[in-house]
């Protein structure tokens, strides 16, 4: 399976889990200085690929822009990034 279609897989996936009514928890994000980023939250996949990715979680827009950027691991109120992260930005969405 080639990049692109597994980022397309990985945004389906959390739209799904995105769009479903979940109890909302408090954001969380855990950055180590190797590129490892935990996101403890609920969220709804906006963009992914290797250079940014970006998700919708409680009324702010989170995105995350690098190099060699990958998913490593989801849950339902889990992401886990690798690669090398350049920029964290928040904006607000109303």
């Amino acid at each position: 399976m080639n990049s692109e279609s597994k980022s397309l897989e990985i945004m389906q996936a959390f739209k799904s889990i995105g769009d479903k009514n979940i109890q909302a928890i408090p954001t969380f994000l855990s950055l180590d200085t190797n590129g490892n980023l935990i996101i403890e939250t609920n969220a709804r996949m906006l963009n992914c690929t290797d250079k940014e990715i970006s998700f919708l979680c409680k009324g702010r827009q989170i995105y995350i822009s690098g190099s060699n950027l990958e998913i490593r691991s989801f849950t339902r109120t889990m992401l886990s990034l690798g690669g090398k992260i350049d920029k964290i930005e928040f904006f607000e969405v109303k």
